[in-house]
């Protein structure tokens, strides 16, 4: 008997052990698994600041190159130096009014030469002058030359500064005389411009040379000159001169003198913006700093100098440009349950051809700690080259000991787990294989990836979306080929700076059928002893269990009569032929829809439904209670409810469940609680009933019976789950111009779980009512 007692405990404390067991190695699931998820991000962005330098000279029109392209020019700065005068083309006069002739009536009467007076306020040296005319015959023998000026007789007075052969055609316009090789530079003073024929030997009589126009004394652009001729008749010569009328003329000259650059109106057009050169306290110098965005498109700046005076000018100028980019890096985002975050960043810099380079890295918005830093692959201490201050990593001029590196940084953070809440519609411990894995996920805005991991530690399920705010439901199928044993369900979040995650085991089970052993003839054959050891192990086995099982089958009945409801009130939906509200007393309707294609009047069957209600039906109890009954009037079944003011009928197609009953029941609460007053002191006015409908059909779930449409809009946010059903949406809309929800999958397949998928669908603004429909409902 005692070893039969030592066996019997045995038993038990194997069989308690057991137990314990199995209910510890659910909590050292999760950290066994110590599952990590690495996602990838390319956003998060470092900036980069550069410098451009040089100088250039004598040059009114250079490009500053950049060794690379999609930079912003934040600053410009120009310094000018030793401005002078290059050349300038200067017009004397330019308004040909007539001309004069050079003539050779015969070999005694000659027209000798044309002159015009010079007149230079400095000192000045002339590369070239400009005339207006032409030529009869070849210029052979014709010179153009600058001699002296007779201020007395005011006439040439032979002294002989430049001498060219004439450059003119018989084309009237202007004929350059250049003399740019050999310039000539002359003191301030009056000098003569001549043609000289005097050299032209001919023998043939009344023959025209050449004409000089002039501007016939008519408002001279440069007054107080003087133009004349040297004529020969025979023996004798003279020369006749005339003020202001003036031979047309332009000089290219250029003169000694410094400019300060406000002086000639200098200015700098830069990617097509013009900017003004300033002053500096010293002639000859000058400023120009651009405080600027230019987004530069290539690796060049264009810039043009220019004065409105038209002035050929020379200078030296250096240039500064200050350059910006944005860049992001190449990011590896690394979330353990029970671990800290790591951030693992990589990014590239080059440095060629730029006087000074910075980076600056700011993770303030990071909260990380414990950073590591490698340098083309090679770890590397934080020194004054590389400063962290206010959460800004700054890479100094001195950190690009090579123009082109290799960055890779790395970091930890803090979960934020109190930004991540999960809510299951039961105690989830134990889910029957075929069952949902239902739970809702609380977040703000960014990424959520649930993992799945079955018995064996084998990934059985990845949904990854983008997440708005609020809460987003997550539904899971248990597949009928699952392994059982204890499962891990993960959660994590993120967005662009922060992380969190969260997990939970639960059971999966084969459903439970307890059997009871059947003993013929009572318990002959079997020892009393036995039978107790056995009957106390098992008991012992049922007290411990016993919660567990009991919690199972609660959350199994549960849920089978969430699904059932759900089915059962979609299907009440689509049973509705006609739905009306009305005032009790007056019968009234104040709300009526009417679905399908049935003829029935509604103003009809609600006088038939009020008099027999008067007539026939007695409702008992208390007004403040809701009441319901059903009738059936031809081939429909009808359904009313009277609470205290108004009545809700509801004429179905078949009889209605029992939960359309406790919808209608709640639709009352609420009827009465935005309405309760306009109804105990109704008038015969509706005006106080306009937004009756939207609150019934937002109770009742009517929107489902309309017609809907796919928002593009939001596609991005699809699960693997939801993807039959919009392709099947998408096929209907083929050959129609909406779809109706019924249609949407076959009557056979109508179950609890593709209709929360076409909610979820509903829900995400996916599909959407068609608002073209002009109140269309479901056929």
């Amino acid at each position: 008997m005692v070893k039969k007692s030592k066996l019997m405990f045995i038993f038990v404390s194997l069989t308690i052990f057991s137990i314990l067991f199995t209910n510890l190695s659910r909590f050292t699931f999760g950290a066994i698994n110590n599952i990590s998820l690495n996602l990838e991000l390319n956003n998060i962005s470092y900036d980069e600041y550069a410098t451009v330098d040089g100088t250039f000279d004598n040059a009114t029109s250079f490009e500053i190159d950049l060794p690379q392209s999609g930079w912003t020019a934040e600053h410009l700065d120009f310094n000018f130096s030793n401005i002078k005068l290059e050349r300038e083309e200067l017009t004397v006069e330019d308004q040909a009014y007539e001309s004069i002739s050079l003539y050779y009536t015969n070999t005694q009467i000659k027209d000798l030469l044309l002159y015009v007076q010079l007149n230079l306020e400095v000192r000045t040296e002339l590369f070239g002058i400009y005339i207006y005319g032409k030529t009869f015959i070849s210029p052979e023998n014709i010179t153009f030359q600058i001699q002296g000026f007779d201020s007395t007789n005011l006439i040439p007075n032979g002294t002989l500064y430049k001498s060219i052969n004439l450059n003119m055609n018989t084309t009237e316009g202007w004929f350059l005389q250049d003399f740019s090789s050999d310039s000539v530079v002359l003191e301030r003073g009056n000098y003569s411009l001549v043609i000289n024929a005097t050299e032209r030997i001919t023998s043939i009589n009344n023959i025209y040379i050449l004409r000089w126009y002039h501007n016939g004394a008519v408002a001279p652009l440069t007054s107080g000159l003087h133009s004349g001729m040297y004529k020969k008749i025979g023996p004798s010569s003279f020369t006749w001169d005339k003020l202001n009328n003036t031979f047309l003329y332009r000089t290219i000259q250029k003169y000694d003198k410094t400019f300060f650059p406000e002086e000639i109106s200098m200015n700098a057009t830069i990617n097509g913006n013009t900017y003004s050169i300033s002053n500096n306290s010293i002639v000859g110098l000058g400023d120009l700093s651009i405080s600027c965005d230019f987004f530069l498109l290539n690796d060049k700046i264009n810039i043009e100098i220019s004065n409105v005076e038209f002035l050929l000018i020379k200078f030296s100028v250096h240039y500064s440009v200050s350059l910006h980019r944005t860049r992001n890096s190449t990011s590896t985002l690394t979330i353990r349950e029970n671990s800290d975050i790591t951030w693992d960043l990589t990014f590239s810099t080059n440095r060629a051809g730029y006087s000074l380079f910075e980076v600056n890295f700011d993770y303030s918005q990071f909260y990380w700690y414990n950073f590591s830093l490698f340098r083309n692959g090679i770890k590397i201490n934080i020194d004054p080259s590389i400063n962290i201050t206010n959460n800004v990593i700054f890479f100094y001029n001195d950190s690009f000991i090579e123009d082109s590196l290799n960055w890779r940084f790395e970091a930890s953070s803090h979960q934020v787990n109190e930004l991540l809440g999960l809510s299951f519609p039961i105690t989830l411990e134990t889910i029957e294989i075929g069952m949902d894995l239902e739970f809702s996920v609380s977040a703000p805005q960014g990424n959520i990836t649930v993992i799945v991991i079955n018995s064996n530690g084998l990934e059985k399920n990845r949904s990854v979306f983008e997440h708005t705010s609020g809460t987003y439901e997550y539904d899971y199928q248990i597949p009928s080929n699952a392994y059982t044993g204890l499962w891990e369900v993960l959660i994590f979040w993120n967005n662009l700076t922060h992380a969190a995650s969260r997990s939970q085991t639960f059971n999966v089970t084969l459903p439970i059928t307890p059997e009871v052993p059947e003993t013929p003839n009572g318990t002959s054959g079997i020892d009393p002893a036995v039978l107790i050891g056995t009957v106390v192990a098992i008991f012992g086995s049922i007290i411990l269990g016993a919660s567990g099982y009991q919690g199972y089958r609660i959350m199994k009945r549960r849920f089978d009569e969430k699904k059932k409801k759900l089915l059962n009130v979609f299907g009440d939906i689509m049973n509705i032929k006609y739905l009306i509200v009305s005032e009790k007393t007056s019968g009234l309707n104040l709300y009526e829809k009417k679905i399908g294609t049935g003829k029935q009047d509604a103003l009809l069957i609600s006088g038939y439904l009020n008099a027999i209600s008067k007539f026939e039906i007695a409702f008992t109890e208390s007004d403040s209670l809701s009441q319901s009954i059903k009738l059936e009037y031809q081939d429909s079944k009808i359904l009313i409810s009277d609470f205290k003011g108004f009545r809700i009928t509801l004429i179905m197609k078949k009889n209605p469940s029992k939960y359309i009953i406790d919808s209608i029941k709640s639709l009352s609460y609420e009827i009465d609680r935005d309405y309760g007053k306009a109804f105990k002191n109704f008038d015969g006015t509706t005006s106080p009933f306009k937004g009756l409908g939207p609150l019934i059909e937002k109770n009742l779930r009517l929107y489902l019976i309309h017609p809907f449409q796919i928002s593009e809009l939001k596609l991005e946010d699809i699960t693997i789950f939801e993807k039959p059903i919009l392709n099947r949406a998408r096929e209907l809309l083929q050959t129609m111009k909406h779809f109706y929800i019924v249609h949407l999958i076959p009557e056979n397949m109508w179950n609890y779980r593709n209709l929360k998928i076409v909610l979820k669908l509903i829900d995400k603004g996916i599909f959407v009512p068609d608002s073209s429909s002009k109140g269309e409902i479901v056929k």
